[in-house]
């Protein structure tokens, strides 16, 4: 009878500590902290509800009216969450005509009803350098390059199954900013880490990071990645495990032709 006790005792305590050891959490951006205030305030949240919180997605205020994020951050409605950080945040329903995604690749440029002019946070804000991506030459810049350390930002989940190493959708309230190092993109980093969409990331338009203990996740899409303090490409995607592979951006000298031209465009009333 006494061992038959033991046993169960045992089988219990067996059970609570993998219980316990399976659903363990931590905070999946190692050496990442909270934004600090005075930084990213042309950081913008997407969402599909107008209720002012952090969304689907990121992006960055380019201009006092236009939005650079992702294709796949697409949603009807649509909502850019402005003064997101440090907050509060103002939500700004983009008109359906104003979406305007890149034709083939996976990004995206969104225009406000209006200019930016009453929000705290980002009032003062009337653009964001973006790089100069030409030469004298007009060649394109091809910077960021390997193991250049850039900048991540997102209100994307922030935490993991410490066993598995799965994300898990847990959301942070305050804007998480992250730097990792730049890496070699590849066919199987695509494969891998970003999702089946249907938009494009060809490969020679990619920028690749990682770092020990720090990923992104869902959530953080859209956002800009920041090196000398430029916004050199945009966030489009990570893997379902945290720190397995790299995460992926496209860079915005790919895109600078077509960004300036629809911006042109459409702020000439064409």
């Amino acid at each position: 009878m006494m061992t038959h006790l033991t046993f169960l005792l045992l089988l219990v305590l067996w059970v609570g500590v993998s219980v316990s050891t399976a659903v363990n959490l931590q905070k999946r951006i190692y050496n990442g902290k909270v934004c600090d205030k005075s930084e990213r305030l042309y950081h913008v949240s997407l969402s599909d509800i107008s209720d002012g919180k952090p969304g689907h997605c990121g992006g960055s205020l380019i201009s006092d009216q236009w939005v650079l994020t992702a294709a796949h951050c697409k949603e009807d409605p649509m909502y850019a969450v402005l003064g997101v950080h440090p907050g509060p945040g103002i939500a700004v329903e983009i008109h359906k005509n104003d979406i305007i995604p890149h034709p083939h690749d996976d990004i995206m440029l969104l225009k406000l009803p209006k200019p930016v002019t009453d929000i705290k946070a980002v009032a003062h804000i009337k653009h964001v350098d973006l790089p100069t991506c030409k030469d004298n030459n007009n060649n394109l810049n091809k910077k960021p390059q390997e193991a250049d350390e850039v900048q991540l930002a997102g209100h994307g989940c922030h935490r993991i199954n410490k066993v598995t190493k799965e994300k898990l959708p847990i959301y942070p309230k305050d804007l998480q900013c992250a730097l990792m190092y730049v890496v070699p993109c590849n066919d199987i980093t695509i494969d891998r880490c970003y999702s089946k969409l249907p938009y494009e990331a060809p490969i020679d338009k990619r920028v690749c990071y990682e770092e020990a203990d720090v990923d992104t996740c869902g959530g953080d899409s859209g956002g800009g990645v920041i090196y000398d303090k430029k916004i050199y490409a945009v966030h489009v995607g990570s893997g379902k495990y945290a720190c397995k592979f790299p995460a992926v951006s496209l860079r915005v000298c790919s895109y600078i032709d077509w960004i300036n031209q629809t911006i042109h465009t459409k702020n000439n009333g064409k």
